[in-house]
């Protein structure tokens, strides 16, 4: 059992990066609901506890990774029924209906497809809920696919499109759910920030100052709106090539208040017995920017293996937030005259009648530890610029380049979270500090085109990208050039290779082109999602279509402006390819009379004439 004796144990337990797993699963969470209260209200487990108060029959299917809450969700339906969630796994019968909490508990294949056959009977009588991984119920799509073809069917369309209902059975791919919509996000920081949670242990050094305690300000930060926004974009960018379950982010917001930055357990989690001992050790200086929210968010503390077994962890790294220079954001420390009000407040300015080093630091987010001590950003700046003492200049000047994480990275980190106002609001800041220049301008269409726009300009911008990466020619007014699958399985498109001349297959005019969402239909009635890709489509023709994440909209993007070679993604480049493929395959595209090559040195087609039968 986890323990969750204080709101900072139950947030340590919710932290499932190390070995201690304890608070991952629902039957040894009950202390973390004790400590934190009722779980997020998601739309899985509103419609469950809404058809458990109905009457009729059905069969529903819940399947998905382990974290994305099939079991919350199935505790939620038996409390609407007034009973608890089974000890068993096996097919339990509660008030009337049958449930399976994990089928990858019940012993054999065989025990396996009789339960699914008993559940398709008994779908008739009353209301049958199943949590299953995906693996199993292919499985049992299999063994039954001759007398009940009804799960592979729906099986496979919901894996395709989030959610599938017929015939009294429901299929629902939890992997297809996103929490970061405005709202469900709002809530999940909530549940773990909220202010009431944070009044303090006994001897909080916080009682007389929030800020002494870095937990409290931690969550203090994110109750923020800036932070939690700039927060949840970053992870709707990282939701373009993973789905984060609703166990990692939870986990990783926790991280974030109560994470250490330093590898000292295996929890790598503070408890406020240390903070309490620490704090009357050493005082403010012990606590510095490595356990700062900024830092933690993004996975500092944990070491490199964790990071890479965890794919949100690892999507979070390679968008490299502050690694890169900004040389507006970076003269800050240099020149604080520049410097907007705001900002120069974020890094720990001293006061006039400054009399001992960080005299200014208001808390650990402002300080960074040193050669030379704890010093503030302001300090360190200073010191840098215009300092006559060789060795604390080298010491800052170290500090500031060297470190996991370097100074002016977490410098510029607390400027992404906190100050992006000053940059122009938040998805310009972080266009300027990660390394997905463009993925926030995808995730602007993405809403657009959610709520039924039709943005011409972006489809242009589009068809100019990809016509770029599959011919090497950067144009849309002769529509979508879909070259010679020979031609185009020559290279890979966005290579460091010059694109050669290529055949065009067909033509494709942009008013033939729909840009959409992948997640419409019913699994907006079941599930939450999140808009953070856009399909590429032609007419109302569901296939084939292109969809176009974070990378590739980066690629298409760079492709479009700079007109070079982009040379990345070899998995969006595949599909690419897989996608002009397809294309090329339609039957009602117009097809030109005499071939024509598309040559990256020349304006326009070349078009290649029959040669003239000799008489």
């Amino acid at each position: 059992m986890p323990d969750t004796a204080t709101v900072v144990d139950a947030l340590g337990s919710l932290v499932v990066f190390g070995p201690n797993q304890a608070g991952a699963y629902r039957e040894l969470a009950a202390g973390v609901s004790k400590q934190l209260g009722e779980d997020v209200p998601t739309r899985l487990t509103q419609w469950l506890v809404n058809w458990a108060e109905s009457p009729g029959a059905g069969l529903v299917i819940l399947t998905g990774n382990a974290g994305t809450g099939k079991t919350a969700a199935t505790e939620h339906f038996c409390r609407a029924l007034g009973e608890t969630l089974p000890d068993t796994d096996a097919m339990t019968e509660l008030a009337g209906a049958y449930i399976v909490k994990d089928a990858s508990g019940i012993g054999s294949r065989q025990e396996r497809a009789a339960m699914f056959m008993r559940a398709m009977k008994k779908r008739h009588e009353g209301k049958v809920l199943l949590c299953v991984n995906e693996g199993i119920l292919r499985d049992a799509a299999e063994d039954l696919s001759s007398t009940t073809p009804l799960i592979r069917s729906g099986l496979d369309a919901a894996l395709s499109n989030g959610a599938h209902t017929n015939d009294g059975i429901t299929v629902l791919n939890l992997n297809r759910q996103r929490l970061t919509g405005k709202i469900m996000w709002n809530q999940l920081v909530d549940y773990v920030t909220q202010e009431e949670l944070w009044s303090g242990c006994k001897d909080c050094p916080g009682d007389e100052d929030e800020n002494a305690c870095p937990m409290r300000a931690n969550a203090s930060a994110l109750r923020q709106p800036y932070a939690r926004h700039v927060l949840r974009r970053l992870l709707q960018v990282c939701s373009g090539e993973m789905t984060p379950t609703i166990r990692e982010l939870l986990s990783l917001i926790a991280y974030a208040v109560v994470g250490t930055g330093q590898i000292e357990s295996h929890t790598h989690t503070w408890t406020c017995r240390e903070i309490v001992q620490r704090y009357r050790d050493r005082g403010h200086t012990e606590f510095t920017a490595d356990s700062a929210f900024f830092n933690l968010v993004l996975g500092e503390g944990i070491d490199d293996e964790t990071r890479e077994r965890s794919p949100l962890l690892d999507a979070l790294r390679r968008l490299a937030c502050g690694s890169s220079s900004d040389l507006q954001v970076d003269g800050w420390l240099r020149d604080p005259t520049q410097m907007p009000e705001e900002s120069r407040a974020l890094s720990g300015p001293p006061p006039l009648d400054k009399t001992q080093p960080l005299s200014g630091s208001k808390s650990h987010l402002d300080r960074v530890r040193t050669e030379i001590g704890e010093r503030s950003f302001a300090e360190i700046g200073e010191i840098a610029a215009i300092s006559e003492d060789h060795n604390q200049v080298q010491a800052c000047i170290k500090a500031l380049v060297k470190g996991s994480p370097a100074a002016v990275t977490s410098w510029r980190r607390r400027i992404l979270f906190e100050a992006a106002a000053e940059l122009n609001g938040p998805d310009h800041a972080v266009a300027r500090l990660t390394s997905l220049t463009f993925a926030t301008e995808l995730l602007v269409l993405a809403e657009t085109v959610a709520k039924g726009g039709r943005p011409l300009d972006s489809l242009i911008e589009l068809v100019s990208g990809l016509n770029f990466l599959a011919t090497g020619q950067p144009t849309s007014a002769d529509g979508l050039i879909v070259p010679d699958p020979a031609s185009l399985f020559a290279r890979r498109p966005g290579a460091f290779r010059p694109a050669l001349p290529a055949f065009v297959a067909a033509r494709i005019p942009v008013a033939r082109l729909r840009l959409g969402v992948p997640d419409r239909g019913i699994v907006e009635d079941f599930i939450d999602v999140d808009h953070v890709e856009v399909t590429l489509s032609i007419d109302s023709i569901p296939e084939p279509r292109l969809t176009i994440g974070p990378r590739l909209f980066q690629a298409i993007s760079e492709a479009r402006i700079y007109r070079g070679p982009v040379g990345h993604g070899a998995a969006e480049m595949t599909d690419l390819r897989s996608f002009y493929g397809r294309l090329a395959d339609l039957d009602d595209l117009e097809r030109e009379r005499y071939p024509l090559v598309a040559d990256p040195s020349q304006t326009g087609f070349v078009q290649v004439q029959p040669p003239i039968p000799q008489q």
